[in-house]
């Protein structure tokens, strides 16, 4: 990417999912914004994402309800036009956009608190390896 040590702070997990229940995304997003003095937050989806995949499958996944449940929480709020998307892929690929874009909302209250801090919402391809912006829900 080009950058120095220190430049990029990276926080994942699976499906790229950033809610007020994740207290290990809380943490390193206030580490970020109040410590790293961070002014400029992604929260980046990916194209193939195993997580949304497994979120599309009407399978137990034990200890991974709970958090597939956002996703499919997602999927509900949007079915109407997910069900409407007849190719498969093109349906999941709607919903890794949708996710990520519907992650901003629910942003933690030390975001809002923050003064210059800017959040953008954006999808990577792994097979052209590009980043697009999606625009978000809403802002911070």
């Amino acid at each position: 990417m080009g950058f120095e040590p220190g430049d990029v702070f990276v926080h994942r997990n699976v499906a790229n999912l950033v809610h007020g229940l994740d207290m290990n995304a809380a943490s390193a997003i206030e580490y970020a914004v109040s410590h790293l003095k961070v002014k400029h937050i992604i929260i980046c989806g990916h194209y193939n994402c195993g997580g949304i995949k497994a979120a599309m499958l009407p399978e137990d996944f034990g200890t991974m309800n709970p958090w597939l449940s956002n996703i499919r929480d997602v999927y509900r709020l949007h079915q109407e036009e997910l069900d409407a998307i007849e190719d498969g892929h093109l349906r999941y690929d709607r919903l890794v956009e949708l996710n990520v874009q519907g992650t901003v909302p629910q942003r933690h209250q030390k975001w809002r608190a923050c003064r210059n801090v800017t959040c953008s919402t954006a999808i990577r391809s792994c097979t052209a390896g590009s980043l697009t912006c999606v625009p978000a829900a809403s802002s911070i």
